[in-house]
């Protein structure tokens, strides 16, 4: 059941782990943690059968919060998976800490970004590229998503078969100072989401290539690293502006 169409931003207790979907073969929960700053972090938790996925988990400052998240669903150490959708600090800086409570993760990206990874300071083997294609799990399966120059020549997003949910990493991503864990006004939040993208996507081109690349997948939510959720009634918005955003080189170099 997706539980996010349900969610109430002003009833939800942030100190416990939020539920986004349940049922028989899948859980997907948020686990992100709390910070004073308009680049606010999430990460999520998938969990199929005996593979549980842990998604860009964040930096160093954020690790005490998402491993006590984890730890309120599961011991953090059976985590087995972490997928990072490019190499910035503050999506993965925590993963020596992770593998410090479980060295049998296994850590997986693209193979530009799993040549940067080890410079956090782990084993350059601890990396598992995955360029393209697709993982079956227990129920479903998750498929990467190409998505180069969005903002990082290696970057890709994450779509689960089972809960139609795309984790999309710095794509869809918002800058805001009230954040909201489910966007509530899509009008409103375009704005936000502007703010991010005109200065870090690479340009439109790169923008229609990724929407291009997800193809006719059914998507249900949009989950993005930092921001807000955005729900399925939103999702067909939410392409159709990013399909026509101008950002980066189209600004920077417009004449």
């Amino acid at each position: 059941m997706n539980l996010l169409e349900g969610i109430r931003n002003d009833a939800l207790d942030f100190g416990q782990p939020v539920s986004l979907y349940r049922s028989t073969g899948r859980e997907v929960d948020w686990i992100g943690s709390l910070q004073d700053t308009i680049f606010h972090c999430n990460a999520y938790l998938l969990r199929s059968g005996k593979q549980t996925y842990l998604i860009d988990p964040g930096g160093r400052e954020h690790f005490p919060q998402v491993r006590d998240r984890v730890s309120k669903l599961m011991k953090p150490s059976e985590v087995t998976h972490i997928i990072v959708h490019h190499q910035d600090p503050d999506l993965c800086a925590s993963i020596p800490l992770w593998l410090e409570i479980n060295p049998g993760i296994t850590v997986l990206t693209h193979s530009r970004a799993a040549v940067l990874l080890p410079h956090y300071g782990f084993p350059s083997e601890r990396v598992t590229p995955i360029d393209g294609g697709q993982f079956t799990l227990a129920e479903g399966e998750l498929h990467f998503i190409p998505a180069p120059f969005l903002h990082f020549p290696g970057a890709f997003a994450t779509y689960d078969t089972t809960t139609g949910f795309l984790f999309s990493g710095d794509i869809f991503a918002a800058l805001s100072s009230d954040w909201k864990l489910a966007v509530e006004n899509l009008d409103e939040h375009l704005g936000l989401m502007e703010l991010f993208h005109i200065d870090y996507m690479a340009n439109n081109r790169a923008a229609r290539g990724f929407l291009d690349n997800l193809g006719d997948r059914r998507v249900s939510a949009i989950l993005p690293q930092h921001g807000s959720i955005i729900r399925q009634a939103d999702v067909g918005a939410a392409f159709s502006w990013l399909r026509e955003l101008p950002c980066g080189l189209d600004i920077i170099y417009a004449d």
